[in-house]
């Protein structure tokens, strides 16, 4: 939507592309730095209420984006309603899932199968907006999203049971009881926080400049929308691939690897992709690697930190993270000032910062066993 938003709404321009992706990245930005509030929403009210609450949210957003004439209406619509939506159904499914499969050694599979989920959503949301964007507009493009995503979230809100009795969890009433500042006193948390920062900083990237790129080689928009489209297909793939991997290899060995090939596709492919073929090759790549991130985040944090502590702690790297969600918009800031050729700092940016954080990570499966094979 970034895309047709600055071409046929507001107006081309450098200026409305950078503020245009701040909307995307406010958006993450409240789901993420939520994360606590939505915690403490389901205590109070329950797993279904709170889902059915974030449903509202999410849909409402996205209808009243389709009225917007200024790009601040839709940091109103889009970054912050559709963003505490976004946060309140993440959190209350990822929780959810890790108290259905905490034993038997299929957490990481569990939780991939569930994060696949946002690979399809990619998948099928970036066709109809081609198809309503041509033929209806961008007003009518949110408002027939915002349908469909009521109709799907409303499907998973009747669907998702939680395993325990909310009674059990009354004690989440503050969000001192939920966010636990003095876990940043645990060295291994600050390790994965940091190695989770970076893979956030970069991950969004090529989502959000690859129709852009297009645009730029003399692609048609609806070509452009296809490359979105095979990158979430590839992350659902990718993002069930490294749960199943996870589990038998451990979820650190699965993320340093997941993680550095997704740097390097950027580095070795995106740089030299100036056709439609390569750039495909790429959509595939990092599509596949690049979304590793969600799938093991939280049974690496069960490891890190036990069963006790794992929702504060989850809590808590979410809020550390949320900055990170301005990836994007530094590295289009950066492009702006940057004197090589356009679209360049995005590839060197989503590849290096990658890579960082596959150190990072790796650094920390040393700290938890000096053996580089161990299964951690």
């Amino acid at each position: 939507m970034q895309n047709y938003c600055v071409h046929y709404v507001f107006g081309d321009t450098d200026r409305n592309q950078v503020l245009i992706s701040f909307v995307g990245t406010l958006c993450y930005f409240i789901s993420d730095v939520f994360t606590p509030i939505a915690c403490m929403l389901e205590s109070f009210i329950g797993t279904q209420k709170a889902l059915l609450f974030g449903t509202f949210l999410v849909s409402g957003g996205l209808l009243v984006s389709g009225s917007a004439t200024e790009i601040w209406h839709l940091y109103l619509s889009h970054g912050i309603c559709f963003g505490l939506g976004s946060s309140i159904i993440y959190i209350v499914t990822m929780t959810t899932t890790t108290e259905w499969f905490q034993r038997g050694g299929k957490a990481s599979t569990a939780t991939g199968i569930v994060t696949s989920s946002i690979g399809l959503s990619g998948l099928i949301t970036p066709m109809i907006m081609t198809a309503s964007n041509s033929k209806l507009g961008v007003g009518w493009t949110f408002r027939i999203l915002g349908f469909t995503f009521f109709v799907a979230n409303l499907v998973m809100t009747i669907l998702v049971k939680p395993k325990t009795l909310k009674e059990n969890k009354k004690s989440k009433n503050n969000v001192g009881d939920v966010i636990q500042w003095d876990l940043l006193k645990h060295a291994n948390l600050q390790i994965f926080i940091i190695s989770a920062f970076f893979q956030v900083l970069c991950v969004f990237v090529p989502y959000f400049f690859l129709p852009s790129y297009a645009t730029y080689l003399g692609l048609s928009t609806t070509q452009g929308s296809y490359l979105v489209s095979v990158t979430a297909a590839m992350s659902c793939l990718g993002r069930i691939s490294v749960g199943i991997i996870a589990d038998r290899i451990g979820n650190l060995n699965a993320s340093i690897i997941f993680s550095l090939l997704g740097g390097l596709s950027s580095l070795c492919i995106w740089t030299f992709a100036y056709s439609y073929p390569i750039l495909m090759v790429y959509s595939v790549a990092f599509g596949f690697f690049g979304g590793s991130y969600y799938t093991i985040l939280a049974p690496t944090l069960r490891i890190i930190l036990g069963a006790e502590r794992f929702h504060a702690g989850f809590s808590l790297l979410m809020v550390m993270t949320s900055p990170a969600i301005v990836g994007p918009t530094i590295a289009s800031t950066i492009e702006s000032i940057s004197p090589l050729e356009p679209f360049m700092s995005y590839k060197l940016f989503c590849g290096c910062i990658s890579i960082v954080s596959c150190i990072f990570t790796l650094i920390l499966k040393l700290r938890l066993h000096a053996n580089v094979l161990a299964k951690i």
